[in-house]
């Protein structure tokens, strides 16, 4: 199987998307890609992007940042660091992302 000697993301993409029942690549990119469900998104949303996340990376949010913008029950938080998931104050397993989230739903509370 060439998709487990992929060495990125993208390359495992574009191996995996028959294995995951698509007939081409740009219909896998399609069904992943969240920008075409937003309009039906009716509760609140945060979107956390860190400029450095090697999986979700900050040009995939670029094209659709203004759009998403207009939308009153999303709010697009972006950041410098962080990677993945590593929105972390200090050695210890404690999250500012987590309180940022937080705060957000208060408001809708």
């Amino acid at each position: 199987m060439k998709v487990l000697t992929t060495t990125s993301l993208e390359e495992f993409e574009k191996e995996y998307f028959e294995m995951a029942g698509f007939q081409d690549y740009q219909s896998y990119c399609q069904a992943i890609n969240p920008i075409y469900v937003f309009d039906n998104v009716k509760i609140p949303l945060m979107i956390l992007n860190a400029e450095d996340d090697p999986v979700c990376s900050i040009k995939n949010l670029e094209p659709y940042k203004e759009v998403i913008q207009q939308m009153e029950n999303i709010v697009v938080v972006t950041t410098k660091k962080g990677s993945h998931c590593g929105f972390y104050e200090s050695l210890e397993v404690k999250s500012w992302a987590s309180r940022l989230m937080a705060d957000f739903f208060k408001h809708y509370s």
